[in-house]
């Protein structure tokens, strides 16, 4: 989310299985680094996807993962295209160091 008065963002995000078993959840939350000119509801909507980037990275490392998927879903369909393609990046872009670093992790 992002609050206007403040000129910052933060995200929250949850991880849980996509089949029924339990109610193991994970619950994160960060807070949106970046200048206030930076911030805006799309960057903190991608860092919800670094968190979530973030999170599984040390699950699978820690428990020695070596097959399966995940699915992000996100309110806005912007911040999901720009993490999920590979069009060219431009350095002037909005958010281009968190696109940079979602697009380098899930290579």
């Amino acid at each position: 989310s992002f609050d206007d008065k403040r000129q910052a963002g933060s995200s929250a995000f949850v991880i849980a299985p996509s089949h029924d078993k339990g109610v193991e959840l994970l619950e994160g939350a960060n807070f949106v680094t970046g200048l206030s000119v930076e911030q805006s509801a799309y960057r903190s909507e991608l860092a919800g996807v670094l968190g979530v980037l973030t999170c599984v990275e040390a699950l699978v490392k820690f428990y020695n993962i070596v097959d399966g998927s995940i699915t992000i879903a996100l309110d806005g369909d912007s911040a999901l295209n720009q993490s999920n393609s590979e069009w060219p990046l431009s350095i002037d872009q909005p958010s281009f160091d968190y696109i940079q670093v979602i697009r380098t992790i899930i290579k």
